[in-house]
């Protein structure tokens, strides 16, 4: 009996040993399932997690594009355009080169953009990432709209500072440029003379060969004036028959000297004013700073009345108080 009770344990136990184990098997086999899911999911969560980190920095640099774009808005001269394009394009890490060129030549692993009739004309780029690829298209139309507004506005700025019949500066821009020198002038102590100068008897060319030959002759003694100066003169038309010029670090002398070669040049030149040859003279009133005013307004006042003192006189002259 003893020995049954004993050999009924073993089998329960046997059996419940067998249960068991079964049980651990089941148990490390889902174990086992759940840890490669969980391994499926960790490499799904860290593949996930990289494309979104990629789409992140695509997504930067597409917006570093616009960004690009905002910024160059305010450029409004066109070579300082193209060149702050070049610099912020080149802090995009995936764009690996980008320059601009003349001619027009294909280079494998280059994307190349026209610009037109701009120059420099074409623009060429290396990038490796395809989303940029597909928004720099964009991005150039942006750039192009960019300089062609650039040069509109240099065009509208010329015209606005341009005396339109003489093609030089207006009174205006004259005037702003006069007095930038005449403070230059003060600061460091340099002599600027003006000029004053007036062709003599204008009125009588305008009524005896017409205003259109009037013109002819504004325009060419325009240009006599300009051609015959230094680089650092300037020469503006100040009204009607009247044309002024700065000398910058230039004495009473040497603005008398200069106003006579001008006279002389003018008197020796002949004008063709369409069917006419004409000859004419022009008288020049000369002041200094600091020895004729050391005011800006009054300096222009006494070269009008030297120039006044040189009509008076009988014209063809130069004159210096």
């Amino acid at each position: 009996m003893y020995s049954l009770v004993i050999f009924l344990s073993l089998f329960i136990i046997f059996l419940y040993r067998n249960f068991l184990k079964k049980e651990v098997n089941a148990l490390s086999s889902q174990v086992e399932k759940m840890r490669k899911k969980l391994q499926g999911l960790k490499a799904e969560f860290t593949s996930l997690v990289e494309r979104i980190s990629q789409q992140e920095e695509r997504n930067h640099n597409i917006l570093k594009l616009y960004e690009i774009n905002r910024s160059l808005a305010n450029f409004l001269d066109p070579q300082q355009l193209i060149r702050a394009f070049l610099v912020e394009l080149k802090r995009i890490k995936q764009i690996e080169e980008v320059y601009f060129a003349e001619k027009e030549e294909r280079k494998q692993d280059y994307l190349l953009f026209s610009l037109g009739e701009l120059t420099p004309q074409y623009l060429y780029i290396k990038c490796s990432e395809e989303d940029l690829k597909e928004q720099l298209p964009y991005l150039v139309s942006q750039l192009r709209l960019l300089i062609d507004r650039a040069h509109l506005y240099k065009k509208l700025e010329k015209i606005s500072l341009t005396d339109s019949l003489t093609h030089l500066p207006n009174r205006r821009y004259f005037m702003e440029r006069y007095e930038d020198e005449f403070r230059r002038s003060e600061k460091f102590k340099f002599d600027l003379s003006f000029l004053m100068v007036d062709i003599d008897h204008f009125k009588n060319y305008n009524d005896t060969f017409g205003h259109l030959a009037g013109d002819v002759i504004l325009r060419e003694v325009a240009n006599l004036l300009k051609e015959n100066i230094r680089e650092i003169d300037f020469v503006g038309r100040f009204g009607g028959e009247e044309f002024s010029i700065f000398l910058p670090q230039t004495s009473k002398e040497q603005a008398i000297s200069v106003s006579e070669r001008l006279r002389e040049k003018i008197a020796e030149s002949e004008i063709q004013a369409y069917d006419e040859k004409v000859k004419l003279t022009i008288s020049i009133g000369v002041a200094t700073f600091p020895e004729n005013s050391r005011d800006k307004d009054l300096l222009i006042e006494v070269a009008d009345k030297a120039l006044y003192q040189a009509k008076q006189k009988g014209r063809n002259r130069v004159f210096a108080f």
